[in-house]
């Protein structure tokens, strides 16, 4: 197949009839391309099409018949070299598996890349002319294939066409065009559609394009066939249509009008008459979802009147969803017309809404079409799920202008089309839903970014590898990743972009692109590309061959893309460059920064966040002189090798350039009144940095004789025990570092509670007072009644309190209060939550809660976040209050709606369900049952927005399963009610999925991850297996074997993280030492071990990489092999001269080669795998970096439970993203998706200082002493030294599930322990530990453990030593042990001795002699 070329096609028509109660289609297709030269002697030329999982039945050329090859599909499976070999560990045998799975897949990628079907032309062809057509008649180099062919019908997988019931989609995904129709299926081999789709008479065709017209097949008038042309040349991946009964509602685009001055009659004609032209279709099914139905039956007040009929309501009913939904299309479609400043060239577009049984993904972007599911349909009075819904279709709207219209150069510049999309979605969230609400999502967006990027996942742009695909270096898996980290990276990447050119210019050098852009199609399209206009910022040499598809163009990818830059670059020198719709990263960039005068920072700015990889950590202090009226600060900065590495190729390219790029703004707020001053501390790539930053000093001014009254506003302050604005002896109020956003690090800023509490009081920034709160949360209170006093509390409380405070913080307030501890681990926020709540929330006077019917949607919110922080207060030993589980209780219990409020409050009452999810309180098992199956009974009947609550209910019974808080006879219990659920086929797709999570999630806590793998498989398999196969299962939809697979790695990645903190508990009380290099057996403390599975089970998830259906579900079986080895489940690997690569793009100057990092497995540095063996692991590196003013150092939980991610959410999924529920609250969905570290939301990699490359103690003694401080450590091995971890963590969170063990020591050392005196303890000492490694656990992550030394029995949890740097040595259990070398046996179980007597009070005489 290597001999086999793509052709250039001009033109390509197809006509499809699509049967649906058959399940299967039939056509044929015609393609007009250039004639291809031959192959060299005799033998004929050959043209190549994909055509995956096609039957073909003929083909012609030039009406002539032509014989054909049709390349079959092979099936691979693990090499018995592999399977058969003998391991001396289940490790080792799993490392081995997941190498030859990475092979595996990668190698069934490349044979996919191939063209299927090969034809030979004849001779005669050639020597033909086509004279048909607009592809150029008359031509003789031109040629007609035509292709019959069918697809789909019993036993099919339903690989490039969905079917259900009476409807039918095409879902292409990636490089799944071709699975119903034979095509060049290639990103950048874009041309001319025609397409003819013929369906039965009561259906509808929704294609891609304009409808042209619509025609009878036969006289029967049994088939109609709908011909659609799509305007504009795209590629096939940007084709397709949907088949089936729906209702249609017609549109024109609204036309905003200035505010001021009315426009003049003729001006309005003008307008009406520019937007008739175009033409908004929407359609959704005939079959009203039960949830909508429901919704607008309620929203409709009530009538008296005997004339209504349930007939009307129902009508009713069913044009609720589609209307709201094609009306905030028309208000999107003109926002992103007057943002981009281009009237879009569609003549139409089409949205549809399908049933979500079909889809397999949650929607798609075609060529003026957009599919989404119907839970996209606009709801009324549902708060969450419309603004979710709207989102939606924004983001499908953004995709038509950065993904259709305009198209990237080459897959090196796909990450500037999806970041570009991104911000253009970010527009809309900024006009409807308010500035504020657009910093903190770009806030919470970031905070996901720190916690799933440790370093291994790949870089927006893979360069330096050597994988010629047309897909990308990574075959285009990178948007199959179910984290969502590389868009989400690429949309930071253009924020800050953004930011540094500032709004304005950043919005008119897009809209120039756009404009150039669109100037070209319709150059194109009138066919005068030639007379395109020269000189287009942002846009891609190519000119009219590229438009147009002839080779050189964007029609075939005729080289790699390192030869297509090289190419690009050389036309621009010679100034040959012209406006297309390809667009070219670093073009876009430069121009950029030409406009803004920064152009020399572009270089390494894309040297350090487009080729770089990896996210800096930075640690700052400081303390101010007063005498001097100055700040001294210090900035320490961390991070993995490959952050490291990105940041000196940044250096060498800004020192090439004579830029001063690595700049961090520290803004200070200081004097009287308050200003902002800004300083700029140069950074770069430096390890340590320490800077003057001069402070205005006050002076106070005295008048004689008169006292300085306070003013009323700071009275009221200090009275409610806020700390006052500045003095003259502290000037300054706070210091934030990086305001803007304008680096992507994740920045932690030390400083005393004081300026904590005066930042979020007084700030007005969103973001400033969210950082604010999550550092509040962090607070150890030294008791109960401390807390009336500490500022902290009492800004937190008032955040709380204060409505004029935007909704999120105050929610995010809520969520702090619940980890605050006091010196006994007593919840010291709980009695605040409970009086907030039923002072606010309950009838006055009673014990009654009331409904949140009110106009104002943030106190709905702050319910929501109050109730989940409640839930979320623990007791010392880990259980939850009984206050907190009696208020929950009444909540739920005596909750009632009020008919005819303004808002729904569903998601109160699915907060209100998860909320008991939470709960950890043996013997309650049987009520909060009780209590969950009444409502989900109610679900049933009265249907909630996306069955929220029904999945909240499900989602808790499985946790309350989980934590222990059911008995057996309760867990049978449970699985009965989810077994019911998920085979009742007449629910709904939402609840039947959740029915699904929870089942996976019993199987895992009752036989362990590979029970819950087991059913992933299962179903996976199934659906794989065909129609058939799918339906004997029951499987409620298309895209359920995906949604099981992940809810799988949710559960592998926990267990992962179980396993780790297992065995590093059993190293710590036994003395082992760990394997040096920490290779495939070590266990990290905090990290993540390898989790050993059955051979069959894991040939089974291999055998899934080559499944010819979903192609999301096989990587995710790819992902899933990857996480149980611990490895970076991505198919990118670090060339081995990548530092080397990075330099080049920038400056030639010479660069010493540079050395990939290994972590764990032979492929991953490039090396050719020799055993089955994997290589030795990579040394970890140790990094103490010490705790915040008032708190504890940072720490996560290490536990599978329920936690609160990095990103909490700001109202209610605080236990649904441990189950990787995607949060409907606009909150990023960074925690459930953090796959590429294998420590996932609630852990994080190791980092190794910058200035220390090579590590060892010498660069670690060179660390200054705030560094030296105490922290837990956490693993990742990255270099050869120990690493700590400080992942950003939420304002408040959970702490881990607590399970009692008691040890016994020997009774040497207990004979020792009694004969030697007792130790008093002081209130305020410092827990146990070698020094200066002191350790401390956070309020918020861990539950209050009194920390004793190792010759003490105390309850511990049974993780909380797998974050502790300490390990104790044989001496620690014996003395005599540390002289004859043996370890003691580990410690058994054994009765509390009594506590010691206090020793004796002495007194002193103290006599003194006085001297007259």
């Amino acid at each position: 197949m290597a001999s086999l070329n793509l052709p250039v096609v001009k033109l390509q028509r197809a006509a499809l009839k699509v049967d649906t109660e058959q399940q299967s289609f039939s056509g044929w297709t015609e393609l007009h391309i250039a004639a291809p030269a031959a192959n060299g002697g005799t033998a004929p030329a050959t043209v190549a099409l994909h055509c995956y999982g096609l039957e073909v039945q003929a083909v012609t050329v030039n009406d002539m018949p032509a014989s054909y090859d049709v390349l079959p599909s092979v099936r691979e499976q693990l090499p018995e070299g592999v399977t058969g070999a003998s391991y001396d560990s289940p490790h080792r045998q799993l490392a081995a598996v997941s190498d030859a799975a990475f092979y595996l897949y990668e190698r069934q990628l490349q044979q996919e890349r191939q063209p299927e079907l090969s034809i030979q032309v004849p001779a005669q062809s050639q020597q033909q002319q086509v004279g048909t057509g607009p592809a150029g008649s008359g031509s003789k180099d031109k040629l007609v294939i035509r292709v019959e062919y069918s697809g789909g019908g019993a036993g099919s997988s339903g690989t490039g066409m969905q079917f259900w019931g009476r409807y039918s989609c095409t879902d292409n995904q990636v490089r799944r065009a071709s699975a119903w129709l034979p095509c060049v299926d290639v990103p950048s081999a874009a041309t001319s559609f025609e397409l003819d789709i013929t369906c039965h008479a009561d259906e509808m065709v929704v294609g891609p394009g304009q409808l042209q017209r619509q025609s009878w097949e036969g006289s029967s008038k049994e088939w109609r066939t709908f011909h659609y042309s799509v305007p504009v040349s795209c590629a096939a991946c940007h084709l397709g249509f949907a088949v089936g009964t729906f209702r249609l509602l017609a549109d024109t685009p609204a036309r905003r009008r200035k505010k001021g001055k009315q426009a003049s009659q003729q001006q309005q004609q003008q307008q009406q008459q520019a937007a008739d032209d175009r033409q908004l279709t929407h359609f959704a099914p005939l079959e009203v979802p039960p949830d909508l139905e429901v919704a607008a039956v309620l929203a409709v007040p009530p009538s008296t009147s005997v004339e209504d009929s349930d007939a009307d309501k129902a009508a009713a009913a069913a044009a609720y969803g589609l209307p709201r939904s094609s009306h905030f299309f028309g208000l999107a479609f003109s926002l992103f017309e007057e943002v981009l400043g281009t009237r879009c060239p569609l003549p139409a577009m089409q949205q549809v809404f399908l049933p979500p049984e079909l889809l397999l993904s949650s929607s798609q972007a075609l060529a003026g079409l957009q599919m989404l599911g119907t839970p996209q349909l606009i709801q009324p009075r549902a708060i969450e799920q419309s603004i979710a819904a709207r989102c939606a279709i924004a983001r499908c709207l953004a995709r038509q202008w950065f993904g259709v219209l305009l198209r990237a150069a080459t897959p090196l510049d796909e990450w500037l089309i999806e970041g570009l999309s991104g911000w253009l979605e970010e527009q809309a969230i900024l006009r409807f839903m308010g500035r504020n609400e657009l910093a903190y999502r770009r806030w919470r967006q970031r905070q996901a970014i720190f916690l799933a990027d440790n370093g291994e996942a790949p870089p927006l742009a893979a360069r330096g590898l050597s994988v010629s695909s047309p897909w990308g270096p990574l075959y285009g898996t990178e948007r199959l990743d179910p984290s969502g980290l590389w868009s989400a990276k690429a949309t930071a990447v253009v924020a800050m972009l953004e930011k540094r050119a500032g709004e304005e210019l950043f919005r008119k050098h897009v809209g120039d692109v756009v404009a150039a852009g669109i100037a070209a199609l319709q150059a194109e399209q009138a066919g005068t590309a030639a007379a395109a206009a020269p000189g287009t910022p942002g846009s891609k040499a190519g000119g009219p061959a590229a438009a147009s598809g002839t080779p050189g163009g964007d029609g075939v990818p005729a080289s790699s893309p390192q030869q297509q830059q090289q190419r690009e670059k050389e036309k621009e020198k010679e100034g040959v460059a012209a406006g297309t719709r390809l667009l070219d990263a670093l073009t876009f960039m430069n121009e950029l920064g030409r406009a803004g005068s920064f152009r020399k920072e572009m270089a390494p700015f894309a040297a350090r966040w487009v080729y770089g990889r990896g996210v800096p950590h930075i640690s700052a202090a400081f303390i101010y002189h007063s005498r001097m009226s100055v700040l001294e600060l210090a900035l320490s900065q961390t991070g993995p090798e490959s952050a490291k590495r990105a940041a000196d190729v940044a250096a060498r390219a800004a020192a090439a350039e004579g830029s001063n790029a690595g700049i961090i703004k520290a803004v200070v707020r200081e004097g009287e009144p308050p200003t902002n001053t800004d300083h700029p501390v140069h950074l770069g790539a430096e390890a340590f940095v320490l800077a003057e930053l001069k402070v205005t000093p006050i002076v106070e001014k005295k008048v004689p004789g008169r006292r300085a009254k306070k003013p009323k506003k700071e009275e009221d302050e200090a009275a409610a025990g806020l700390p006052a604005v500045a003095t003259p002896e502290e000037p300054v109020l706070w210091v934030r570092l990086d305001p803007a956003g304008e680096l992507l690090c994740d920045i932690r800023l030390m400083q005393p509670e004081r300026m904590q509490a005066l930042q979020l009081v007084h700030s007005r920034d969103v973001v400033a007072q969210a950082e604010a709160v999550q550092r509040l949360g962090e607070l150890r209170l030294h008791s109960s009644q401390a807390m009336l006093t500490t500022p902290g509390v009492a800004a937190l409380r008032r955040t709380l309190h204060d409505r004029s405070v935007f909704y999120r913080v105050r929610c995010d307030a809520a969520l702090a209060l619940a980890g605050l501890r006091d010196e006994e681990g007593q919840p010291a926020g709980l009695p605040l939550l409970l009086d907030f709540y039923r002072s606010q929330y309950f009838v006055p006077g009673s014990e009654v809660p009331r409904s949140i019917a009110i106009a104002d949607p943030s106190e709905y919110y702050v319910a929501q976040a109050v109730a989940t922080a409640v839930s979320l207060c623990r007791e010392a030993d880990g259980s939850t209050p009984i206050d907190a589980l009696l208020f929950l209780s009444t909540c739920l219990t005596d909750y009632a709606s009020v008919p005819g409020a303004p808002f729904s409050d569903y998601g109160l009452v699915a907060a209100l369900c998860s909320c008991l999810g939470n709960v950890q309180f043996e013997g309650f098992g049987d009520s909060l049952l009780t209590l969950l199956e009444k409502f989900l009974e109610r679900d049933s009947v009265l249907v909630s927005p996306g069955n929220a609550i029904g999945c909240a209910c499900l989602a808790s019974m499985a946790a309350l399963c989980a934590n222990g808080t059911c008995s057996e006879e309760e867990q049978q219990r449970v699985a009965t009610t989810v077994r019911r659920v998920r085979l009742s086929p007449g629910l709904p797709v939402a609840v039947r999925h959740a029915a699904l999570a929870a089942a996976l999630a019993l199987a895992a806590a009752q036989r362990g991850p590979a029970a819950a793998l087991h059913l992933a498989l299962a179903a996976a398999e199934a659906r794989d297996g065909g129609a058939q196969s799918a339906a004997a299962l029951q499987l409620p939809a298309a895209s359920t074997p995906a949604f099981l697979l992940e809810q799988a790695a949710q559960l592998v990645t926990a267990a992962t993280q179980e396993a780790a903190a297992a065995a590093a508990a059993a190293a710590a009380f036994s003395g082992e030492e760990q394997p040096e290099g920490g290779g495939a057996t070590a266990a990290q403390p905090g990290g993540a071990a390898p989790l050993p599975l059955p051979l069959p089970l894991l040939q089974r998830l291999a055998g899934l990489l080559s499944a010819r259906g979903d192609c999301r579900s096989r990587h995710l079986a790819f992902v899933l092999l990857q996480l149980l080895a611990v490895q970076p489940p991505t198919l990118y690997r670090p060339p081995p001269g990548e530092a080397d690569d990075d330099a080049a793009a920038f400056f030639t100057a010479t660069a010493a080669a540079g050395q990939a990092v290994s972590v764990g497995a032979t492929h991953r540095s490039g090396q050719p795998n020799a055993s089955a063996n994997p290589a030795p692991g990579p040394k970890m590196i140790r990094l103490n970096l010490g705790g915040g003013g008032g708190g504890g150092a940072r720490s996560v939980a290490v536990s599978g439970g329920p936690t609160l991610s990095g990103e909490g959410p700001a109202a209610s999924d605080a236990r649904a993203l441990s189950y990787g529920a995607v949060d409907q609250q606009g909150v990023p969905p960074g925690a459930q998706g953090q796959l590429f570290s294998p420590l996932a939301a609630d852990a994080a990699a190791a980092y190794a200082p910058f200035g220390a490359a090579d590590g060892g103690e010498e660069a670690s003694s060179r660390q200054p002493q705030h560094q030296q401080s105490a922290a837990p450590a956490l693993a990742l091995g990255l270099a050869p030294q120990q690493a700590q971890v400080h992942a950003p963590v939420a304002a408040a969170a959970p702490p881990v599930p607590i399970s009692k063990f008691r040890f016994k020591m020997p009774a040497q050392q207990q004979q020792q322990q009694q004969q030697a005196p007792p130790v008093q303890q002081q209130p305020q000492q410092q827990p146990f530990a070698p020094a200066p490694q002191a350790w401390q656990q956070p309020a918020q992550q861990q539950p209050f453990v009194p920390v004793l030394p190792p010759d003490c029995a105390a309850d511990v949890p049974s993780v909380g030593y797998a974050g502790l740097p300490w390990q104790p040595s044989p001496a620690a259990w014996d003395p005599a042990l540390a002289v004859q070398g043996a370890l003691p046996a580990m410690p058994q179980p054994f009765v509390e001795p009594p506590a010691a007597a206090p020793p004796a009070k002495k007194k002193l005489v103290l006599k003194l002699k006085l001297k007259q």
